[in-house]
Formats: C-alpha cells, sequence, structure tokens
C-alpha cells in the first residue's frame, strides 16, 4: 500500500516542507500519511458495501448518491490523477536538469512516459502490483543511499541546527500542521489506485494490516527526509527555498556514481506510482461508460491523457498551483461524499455539501479582495500554502459542506433506499469482483481486472 502511493514527488515534498515550515512539517506530514491510511482501513469496508460490482470511489458514488454525484466524484478523480501524473514527470525532469544538466529533461520526461504507458497498457492493475514490490526494494535502496550521503560525505557546521533555526518549531509550522492533514487525507482518498488496493484486500484484516504496514514503513521515510532536508539547507543555503530540492542537493556533495544510481531509482519511482496513477484513471473510465467501452480502449485512453500530463512538465507550468486546485477541490468533496456511510444521508444534500463547498472558496477570495474575480484567484492560493489564511480556509472548506449536507440531510425527507445495482461490464472481470458479505467483511476475492 505504501510502496504504490511513494513516488519522486517526496523526495521534494517532505525535505523542502520542512526547509519551509521547519518540525511541525514533518510531523504534519507525517500525521497526514497516517491519517490517510487510517481512513482507509475504518472506511474502507463501509464503503465496500455500497460499492456493488464496482471498483472506484465513483462507483460508490453513483451507487449510493447517483449520477450527479457520480460524474462530479470522477471528474475530481480525473484531475487530481491527471495532476499526480504531471508531478512525477515534471520530478523526473528537473532532476535531470540538476544531475545531468547535459541530458535532455524532454527525453527523459518522455521516456518514462512511454515505458510507464507500455506496461500499463498490456499489463494493467496486474502488472501494477507487480511493480509495487519492486519498488519497495527501490525505497529500501533509496534510504540506505540518503544515510550514505547525509552521514558520511556531509560535515555540518557547529551549532548549525541552531544557528540557521531550520528545524525550529515555529507558530506557521504549527498552523501547517493543520493544512497539509487536511490537504493531503483529502486528496489521496480520490486517489484510484488506493481503492482498487483497498477493495482488493481478501478480508478486513489483511485490509486493517496493510494499511498498518504502510504507516509503519512511512514514518522513517518521512522523518528521514525531513532531516536530510534540513542538511541540505545548511549545506546549500543559496538554494532557493521554494524552488525544491534540498535531498537532491545533498548528493551534490557526493561522487558522480552515486547520482546516477539515484536517477535509476528515482526514474523507478515514478513510473511505478504513475502505472498506479494510469490504472487507476481506466478503471474510472471504464466503470462510467461500462459496456459501451472495451477494455483496451479504457486503457488507451487513459494513456492519451499522459499527453496533458507530459505537457504540463515540459512547459514548467506549476504544477503546485495545479495541485492546490485539486486539494481543495477534494477538501471541498470528501466531507458530503463519505457521509454516505451513515444510511440516513440524503442525495440532494451531498450534492448541495459539495457545492456549498466551492461556494466558500470562491467567497472567501471575494470577500477577502473585494473583487468578482479574485474569488476565482482563491483557488490557487497564490499566496501559498502554509499562511494563516491558507489554514483557515482548508478547515471551512472540510468543515462547512460538513454541516450542510448533515443540516440538510435533517431538514428533508428519507430519500428511497437506493438499489446497488450489479456492473453490466462483468465480462471484463478475469476473477470475481469484489464481493461482500452481510457482515461488512471482504470476502475472499482477486483484483478486479477491469484495469
Amino acid at each position: 500500500m505504501f510502496a504504490s502511493g511513494v513516488g519522486s514527488w517526496a523526495l521534494y515534498a517532505f525535505p523542502d516542507t520542512a526547509v519551509q515550515v521547519g518540525s511541525w512539517g514533518i510531523i504534519g506530514y507525517w500525521l497526514s500519511i497516517v491519517l490517510g491510511y487510517g481512513v482507509l482501513a475504518i472506511a474502507g469496508p463501509a464503503i465496500a458495501e455500497e460499492l456493488g460490482d464496482g471498483v472506484t470511489l465513483s462507483d460508490y458514488a453513483g451507487n449510493r448518491f447517483g449520477t450527479p454525484q457520480k460524474l462530479y466524484v470522477l471528474l475530481i478523480a480525473l484531475f487530481y490523477q491527471l495532476i499526480s501524473i504531471a508531478a512525477e514527470l515534471t520530478a523526473i525532469g528537473g532532476l535531470m536538469v540538476l544531475l545531468a544538466p547535459d541530458v535532455s529533461k524532454a527525453w527523459a520526461i518522455i521516456i518514462v512516459s512511454v515505458i510507464t504507458c507500455s506496461y500499463t497498457l498490456f499489463g494493467g492493475i496486474k502488472a501494477s502490483i507487480a511493480t509495487d514490490a519492486i519498488k519497495g526494494g527501490f525505497v529500501l535502496l533509496l534510504v540506505v543511499i540518503i544515510c550514505i550521503a547525509a552521514f558520511s560525505y556531509t560535515a555540518l557546521p557547529v551549532d548549525a541546527f541552531a544557528t540557521t533555526g531550520v528545524a525550529a518549531f515555529t507558530t506557521t509550522g504549527f498552523e501547517a500542521v493543520f493544512t497539509l492533514t487536511i490537504a493531503i487525507v483529502s486528496s489521496n482518498l480520490f486517489l484510484t489506485g488506493f481503492w482498487l488496493r483497498t477493495f482488493a484486500a481478501k478480508n478486513n484484516a489483511d485490509l486493517r494490516k496493510a494499511c498498518a504496514y504502510a504507516a509503519l514503513a512511512a514514518t522513517p521515510f518521512i522523518v528521514l527526509l525531513g532531516v536530510v532536508g534540513f542538511m541540505g539547507f545548511i549545506m546549500h543555503p543559496e538554494a532557493p527555498v521554494f524552488d525544491g530540492g534540498f535531498f537532491f542537493y545533498i548528493l551534490l556533495d557526493m561522487p558522480e556514481a552515486w547520482s546516477v544510481l539515484v536517477l535509476i531509482v528515482v526514474a523507478a519511482l515514478v513510473s511505478s506510482t504513475a502505472d498506479t496513477v494510469q490504472t487507476g484513471m481506466s478503471a474510472e473510465i471504464l466503470s462510467h461508460f461500462q459496456s459501451r467501452l472495451s477494455l483496451t480502449t479504457a486503457r488507451l485512453i487513459s494513456v492519451v491523457i499522459n499527453i496533458p500530463a507530459i505537457f504540463i512538465a515540459l512547459t514548467d507550468t506549476s504544477v503546485l498551483k495545479l495541485f492546490l486546485i485539486a486539494d481543495l477541490l477534494c477538501a471541498a468533496t470528501v466531507g458530503p461524499i463519505f457521509l454516505g456511510i451513515w444510511k440516513r444521508t440524503h442525495p440532494w444534500a451531498v450534492l448541495a455539501g459539495c457545492v456549498s463547498g466551492l461556494v466558500t472558496i470562491f467567497v472567501s477570495g471575494w470577500t477577502r479582495e473585494g473583487n468578482f474575480v479574485d474569488g476565482f484567484k482563491e483557488f490557487v492560493l497564490e499566496e501559498g500554502l502554509f499562511t494563516t489564511h491558507s489554514m483557515v480556509l482548508f478547515i471551512l472548506t472540510l468543515v462547512i459542506p460538513i454541516v450542510v449536507t448533515v443540516g440538510l440531510t435533517f431538514a428533508l425527507p428519507p430519500a428511497p433506499k437506493r438499489r446497488t445495482p450489479q456492473n453490466d461490464h462483468a465480462d471484463l472481470l478475469v476473477d470475481a469482483p469484489v464481493n461482500h458479505t452481510s457482515d461488512h467483511h471482504f470476502e475472499a476475492t482477486k483484483s478486479p481486472a477491469v484495469v
């Protein structure tokens, strides 16, 4: 579970967040990752009960609430996963510029994308899960390299941490804990690859174990990368704080052979994470169109979606701004959608709750700047993620939709119980899809082949 979600983005995000907001940044990332796995372990079986023969979160939304909610979740999931691929490709391109400036970053981006698309197109979820195990080994290798780089090749000045204050516990850092937790937990719950693995679990116990092991593996990984980020900043204070790459600045102090090895490892991380996202997108597409598309066509469409991701990576478009849009959309949606676990939740209340989240973001920008157009600018948080305003906005964006959904649910008469539909595309399943017993446990099943 941990391996499928750890890509090269972690090598940028964990160290650089630590540098920007201090030790609270490490705690915030750790808390958000661990809570995310906790939500999957707790909510997974309840979500699966409403899933029918579907395989994605949008299937759950459609079965529980209806077509409008399904389309809304589908669009958000596809957008978030598109940005995730773009971030991975941007990372490999940026790394090439830093460690191998003579090599064209365009070729690196295109080659990685082609390789990933190839085995995703022909292998689907089975190939994706197979690469998870391989990537786990690469992650372990990467941790060893970090240790060697940080402790064998780096000599920190005396009292460097006290002098720079880079690891200090600050108010801004404490606020960042709330922002990171809401943003990351919300957005990760729209990553279809996580749900495919959740619904493929043999039973609740196996799911809980997988999430627990993933959280356990994440702890040293996050802490180590954060500390190395501190060291990278101390050794290279001239580096732009918001330009990323403090983990890789440490590698500049190592022999060149180490950089080559790291390039190979990072390429593997990018490829494995990208294929997880691609299989998720093909599942979303196939599940929505059902019998109108073949499995191969759905996979081809998911491959075509890589084209704008490649464009974003090649043109240096701000992936951070796109991620901020996705994070806010996910935060505005996650509460109402997951309230579907509560049997009383009314479908129209959920739709109103999701809309209220978008209105909250827009009104925040409009009232703050006094300009109607600034309401739209609020979706990209131009002042950045780690500010008091951003923290308050994320809290309101999460809480208000929940309040609206619950309030309208009590105000409206109970909705008729929806029949959980059966998947009309069952011929595309190599093995039986996820089935569920009345006591909320997964039956023994294998991963669906719709992806």
